[in-house]
């Protein structure tokens, strides 16, 4: 499994209380889902457009 796929196990109420107490950054968040995303888009073509490096900029400011 991914280095940060058990974050994409864990259920979205929880991901957020994790957020708010600070005891889960949200870069973190992100590259388990730009993880995830390099692993399977190949196959599955769900994006149009990705801009990661906008992304983490954004997950920084947070």
């Amino acid at each position: 499994m991914a280095a940060y796929g058990d974050l994409l196990e864990e259920r979205i109420p929880d991901l957020r209380r994790r957020l708010e107490t600070g005891e889960l950054a949200p870069e973190a968040l992100l590259e388990a889902a730009l993880e995830r995303i390099a692993a399977v888009e190949d196959r599955i073509e769900s994006f149009i457009a990705l801009d990661p490096d906008a992304a983490r900029r954004r997950a920084a400011a947070l």
